[in-house]
């Protein structure tokens, strides 16, 4: 059962402590959607769905200059219901990663270069980033970075803790030169 006063609290200060701005209040209990900025580009976290089936979406959407689409979420039961993506399932080599989760990409060197980046992979393997995560193609012609959890996430640590996790991803894909930040 979600404690709606303490979520509401919990998603109104990180806003105010992630520099960001509240934009709408959402669908159920007033949730806010925040806009988080980050070098010319606008994160948004926002709570999806009502009731007890809540749920938390954080997502970015940004031009690349080399094409790089991936999924990653955990291998369990249901994994037949997680989101479909139409991309190969990859092998890593990584008992870990391999055993544990569905990645797919269109570019293996790519995601695997990614992957080197030790906090990106922990927030896999310890599935802070679960149970979606990837880039897709919109029909703008840009791509969509999202993160989307089936339960809405009314821990703020963890809240932030994804939001630096999305902001290392940006930045290790313009190190390798798989997008840039538009200045």
């Amino acid at each position: 059962m979600i404690d709606w006063d303490y979520a509401y609290n919990v998603w109104g200060g990180l806003s105010h402590q992630l520099e960001g701005r509240t934009v709408s209040e959402g669908t159920d209990y007033k949730i806010p959607k925040i806009i988080i900025p980050y070098n010319n580009l606008e994160m948004e976290l926002s709570c999806q769905g009502k009731g007890n089936s809540a749920s938390t979406m954080l997502k970015v959407e940004f031009s690349q200059d080399v094409p790089f689409r991936f999924s990653i979420s955990p291998r369990t039961a249901n994994s037949s219901v997680v989101i479909r993506v139409d991309l190969p399932v990859q092998r890593f080599g990584d008992s870990e990663l391999d055993q544990n989760f569905i990645i797919r990409t269109s570019n293996k060197p790519k995601l695997m270069q990614l992957l080197e980046v030790d906090k990106i992979k922990q927030a896999i393997i310890t599935k802070l980033c679960s149970p979606y995560w990837g880039i897709q193609n919109q029909p703008n012609g840009k791509f969509l970075m999202s993160f989307q959890d089936t339960t809405l996430i009314v821990d703020q640590d963890r809240l932030e803790d994804l939001v630096k996790i999305f902001k290392l991803t940006l930045d290790t894909m313009v190190d390798m030169k798989i997008m840039h930040y538009q200045f």
